[in-house]
Order: C-alpha cells, then sequence, then structure tokens
C-alpha cells in the first residue's frame, strides 16, 4: 500500500465541513500538518491538511495521579503547549514558522480490550472452589 495515493485522492469530492467547525470560536494560532513540495516556479509550496489545530483554546491536561512518569509526561505536554502558544502570540499576523524539531504521528485508534471469559479463567475456579462455590 503508498503512503500516498495521489492519483487516487486527487479526483475525490471533498466531504462537507462539520457543522461543530461552525460554532467554534475562530482560532488565531494553528498548527498545520502537511508536506512542502515545488512548485511550477521551483518555489516551496506547502499543502496542508484541510484544518489545522487549533492552539490558542487548546486546554492543558490535568497533572494528577500516583504514577511519577505519566505525570512528567502530561507536565511536559503542558510545556510544550505553553511555549508553542507563547510563540505564536509573538509571531507578526500572517506570518508562518517552520518547526522541523515537531514530529507528526499518523494514530489509529486500537481495537476496545476483550473481556475475559469466566468459564475458562482458572483463577476464577479457584477462588469459588474455596468458597464451595460454582464459577457460574
Amino acid at each position: 500500500m503508498a503512503i500516498l495515493d495521489i492519483a487516487g485522492v486527487a479526483n475525490r469530492t471533498p466531504a462537507a465541513a462539520p457543522a461543530a467547525a461552525s460554532t467554534r470560536k475562530k482560532s488565531d494560532f494553528w498548527l498545520n500538518i502537511g508536506v512542502t513540495v515545488k512548485g511550477e516556479d521551483g518555489s516551496d509550496v506547502f499543502i496542508g491538511l484541510p484544518n489545522g489545530i487549533p492552539l490558542d483554546d487548546m486546554k492543558p491536561v490535568e497533572v494528577k495521579g500516583n504514577n511519577q512518569n505519566m505525570i512528567d509526561l502530561n507536565q511536559t505536554k503542558n510545556s510544550l503547549l505553553e511555549a508553542l502558544q507563547k510563540f505564536a502570540a509573538q509571531m507578526d499576523p500572517g506570518s508562518r514558522e517552520d518547526f522541523p524539531q515537531l514530529t507528526v504521528q499518523l494514530y489509529r485508534r486500537a481495537e476496545p480490550a476483550q473481556t475475559g471469559n469466566a468459564s475458562s479463567n482458572n483463577l476464577l475456579a479457584q477462588m469459588f472452589g474455596k468458597f464451595g462455590a460454582d464459577t457460574e
């Protein structure tokens, strides 16, 4: 499977914009994801996805819990968001800035976790056996 099927994508009809987009506050700061290609005149042309990621109304994640690794990760996520928001606030209106340090990851949600079958759970059978009960 090709990563980008240019021929297959180029002729598709654009989907209608979701209704939620019209009710959302108009953002001033955006992360745009796309690729840079050479235009006919040899200059760089940024081809972005139809929708960017609004930064100015993105909220930090709540930092709490007992897992120090997760606390550290969430604090770092919040610091990244704050740094990007502060940088964007200092930019001139209409200006753009490339960030080669940022990485884009494509993620597909995992399938829901499977539930166990009580009748094949040896631990349940042992526990209920101690109480003289049936596992079913």
